[in-house]
């Protein structure tokens, strides 16, 4: 009787524990195809370890599953595992060359290898996979600001900014994207073109400092100095500690003969520098 009651308990915790989520009921499944459904509904709700197990039971059963090599490709990324979504992904590539999700997932492992380990291979892979994405979906924003953003990586600014060009004649109120063009028209030294984007931005809404600073700055290389002094006012306002402002500001008052102010400015910069507290 003790020992039947026993069994009944653990019978009763099991169903509560199951019911609560606390122990996996682990599917089980006799065709690939229930296999990567499941999988993809694990996938889904981010839970990619068990994403993975479901689809290597489906290619237990069959290996051509091209669904389940892709997914385990994401769930891999996902995990930050990128060497398993590579091998993933080149499994898909083998059974269906032209598949762009496949070669989706291996540019955005290339493109975050180029930001950890740059090397050019790295560069120029993730540039032929977004490409290979690109023929197949030509008005890709998301490809095509990824694309951008490899050739800024590589300090490639004139490709960047076509690409960026792109996007912004699919979509021409992206704010991230105006900002990130100015950057590449200010990193080749075009002024002008930098200032244009970088306001058009802060028309949409971007509040950067650190753009507004690039703006400011490339509005004194041009020497329009009344420009670049508004903006760095008021990035240096009501206690400002951003140091390159601060700077930026003294040479700004030096160009225009203001020693007293921009001498101001730089002790100020110094203050910040060497004040032994973060600059903000």
């Amino acid at each position: 009787m003790i020992k039947s009651k026993i069994v009944l308990l653990i019978v009763c915790i099991t169903f509560v524990l199951i019911s609560a989520g606390c122990i996996d009921n682990s599917a089980k499944f006799d065709n690939d195809t229930a296999w990567t459904s499941y999988g993809q509904s694990k996938y889904d709700s981010g839970e990619y370890d068990e994403a993975i197990k479901a689809f290597d039971e489906a290619l237990k059963l069959n290996p051509e599953n091209t669904d389940a090599w892709l997914y385990k490709g994401f769930s891999h990324y996902l995990s930050g595992d990128y060497d398993e979504s590579m091998t993933a992904y080149d499994q898909v590539l083998e059974l269906d060359p032209e598949n762009i999700s496949a070669w989706y997932g291996k540019g955005l492992v290339y493109f975050y290898e180029t930001k950890i380990y740059p090397d050019i291979d790295s560069y120029n892979n993730a540039i032929n996979a977004f490409d290979k994405v690109l023929e197949e979906s030509p008005n890709d924003t998301r490809v095509l600001i990824l694309k951008a953003e490899t050739h800024s990586l590589r300090c490639d600014y004139e490709n960047a900014t076509k690409a960026y060009d792109k996007v912004l004649e699919l979509d021409p109120e992206n704010v991230d994207v105006w900002s990130m063009k100015g950057e590449a028209h200010y990193y080749q030294r075009e002024w002008r073109e930098s200032i244009i984007a970088h306001e058009k931005a802060h028309e949409l809404g971007s509040s950067s400092g650190f753009y507004m600073l690039h703006r400011a700055d490339s509005h004194f290389q041009l020497g329009e100095y009344d420009e670049a002094l508004k903006i760095c006012d008021y990035l240096t306002d009501a206690g400002s500690r951003n140091l390159d402002a601060w700077e930026l500001k003294s040479s700004i008052l030096y160009a225009m003969g203001r020693t007293e102010e921009a001498d101001a400015c730089w002790d100020r910069a110094n203050e910040i520098l060497y004040s032994g507290s973060d600059v903000l």
